[in-house]
């Protein structure tokens, strides 16, 4: 369930493995997923270096136009080669025909009694989904659950990829009625990008999303921008970020928050060690890191 990033990786597994007994359900017109069709704006760019994104990452999935990335691909490209990307993935491991777009996953049933013994000869237990055709509002937008047909699909094994970024926290404040400018979400493109010329902005939030739009109003001309947070979070350079994804083993919390230490000295953004979400031991040895925001990775924030 999802053609997102997960969901057609999990597929693409399957038919290379020689398995295409496989049916992907997605309610977009197209692969991608919510987070980079819907909740991206047009300006949204990859925080991760592409070479260790793309979604044929591993020499040992990589066919055909699938290969080690080259120059015509951007090192942190944009929201529409990111959209090219995932069709080009699907068109080359012959994903599409296993793809039932502009469809809802409305319900589950799990047929069989699990305390049955012969449910483990495979056949005696499985799912039933009740799966709704529904219509979408425009290409490659999200679909309204309108003009629904239903069917119903049984399958052995279920994945489910519901995405990320798909809800914002709606907060209202006390005197927005009074304030003269734009107030908005920074993403599904609710931002005014023909105001920014010349103007300030103000971010409310410090999470990953909120640097990602930091660096959007910039590029499209904002004056200044300010990150207004209650708490600030730890932000995570770039080469600490590699060392942690090839790392053979999980990285110890006390090693990460050292190899912060240059960058965030350099620039002034104070000892990390001291940052609310850090507790560590007086000798700074073992260290837990608690914050609910999820770093923001990359160089932008320094």
């Amino acid at each position: 369930i999802g053609a997102g990033y997960h969901g057609l990786k999990t597929a693409m597994m399957y038919l290379k493995s020689g398995n295409s007994d496989i049916v992907v359900f997605d309610r977009n017109s197209k692969v991608g997923g919510y987070c980079w069709i819907t909740a991206a704006n047009k300006g949204s760019r990859l925080q991760t270096e592409f070479g260790a994104f793309h979604v044929w990452w591993g020499h040992d999935v990589m066919q055909g136009k699938c290969g080690y990335p080259d120059a015509s691909w951007d090192t942190w490209p944009g929201k529409q080669q990111i959209l090219e990307h995932f069709q080009i993935a699907a068109e080359e491991y012959g994903v599409l025909p296993h793809v039932r777009f502009n469809c809802n996953v409305q319900g589950i049933t799990v047929v069989g009694d699990k305390k049955n013994e012969k449910i483990f000869s495979g056949s005696d237990r499985y799912y039933d989904l009740a799966v709704a055709d529904i219509t979408a509002r425009g290409s490659g937008s999200a679909p309204s659950a309108t003009s629904a047909e239903t069917s119903v699909v049984s399958c052995s094994v279920l994945y489910s990829y519901p995405g990320s970024m798909t809800k914002n926290r709606i907060v209202d404040y006390p005197g927005e009625e009074a304030f003269d400018g734009h107030i908005g979400y920074g993403m599904n493109d609710d931002a005014p990008y023909e105001s920014f010329p010349g103007n300030n902005v103000a971010i409310l939030g410090n999470g990953a999303f909120a640097v990602e739009n930091a660096r959007t109003c910039i590029e499209m001309g904002a004056n200044k921008v300010f990150i207004v947070t209650r708490r600030k979070n730890l932000a995570s350079p770039r080469i600490p970020c590699w060392f942690v994804h090839q790392g053979p083993v999980p990285t110890p919390g006390a090693l990460v928050l050292r190899m912060f230490e240059p960058m965030y000295n350099s620039c002034g953004m104070g000892d990390p060690w001291q940052f609310w979400s850090v507790n560590a031991s007086t000798d700074r040895q073992r260290v837990q890191v608690i914050q609910s925001s999820r770093f923001g990775i990359g160089d932008v924030t320094f």
